[in-house]
């Protein structure tokens, strides 16, 4: 068997449900997130993980901690795999951005290079989680299964990233 590293994007929060931008915001999961992580650890449970690294971010920690007491196993922090930095707009609802900062939201989801006012480019946050990933698969035996949990722009980015698209 080959090395298999499964991505795993946290639960629920109260922030998803108002459409609220997260980011690196250490925002809990919802009784419905703590649901779902629950739901799909039964799942990748049958695929006998070996790991579990996870964000050191508390939604993502929770969702990994939910699979790791049912197999038995550690969860490895990586704060590399935290969720995108996205600076001033944490906390806001696309309305509230648009609002507050027309000419960044402009211009942030056209140019690639564009950044949000304290926070990080999609090329950053690519650059960041892929050298985790590189580190991750180095130290990783040949039949292992990893689960890796994190979020939603995180993994996105670093998947291209990772791959080179």
């Amino acid at each position: 068997m080959n090395r298999r590293i499964v991505l795993w994007r946290h639960g629920r929060t109260e922030w998803n449900v108002g459409g609220r931008v997260q980011g690196q915001s250490d925002i809990p999961l919802d009784e419905v997130g703590h649901e779902q992580a629950a739901s799909a650890a039964a799942r990748l449970a049958t695929l006998k993980p070996s790991r579990i690294v996870s964000s050191d971010l508390v939604r993502a920690h929770d969702t990994a901690k939910t699979l790791a007491d049912l197999v038995g196993l550690e969860v490895e922090l990586e704060p590399r795999f935290r969720e995108m930095n996205f600076g001033v707009r944490e906390g806001l609802t696309v309305r509230e951005a648009w609002a507050q900062f027309p000419e960044v939201m402009r211009t942030w989801g056209r140019i690639p290079e564009a950044r949000i006012p304290r926070g990080e480019t999609y090329a950053e946050t690519g650059d960041r989680f892929a050298t985790g990933m590189r580190r991750l698969v180095s130290t990783m035996e040949m039949s292992e299964t990893v689960v890796v949990v994190s979020h939603g722009a995180a993994l996105r980015t670093c998947i291209c990233t990772f791959l080179g698209i």
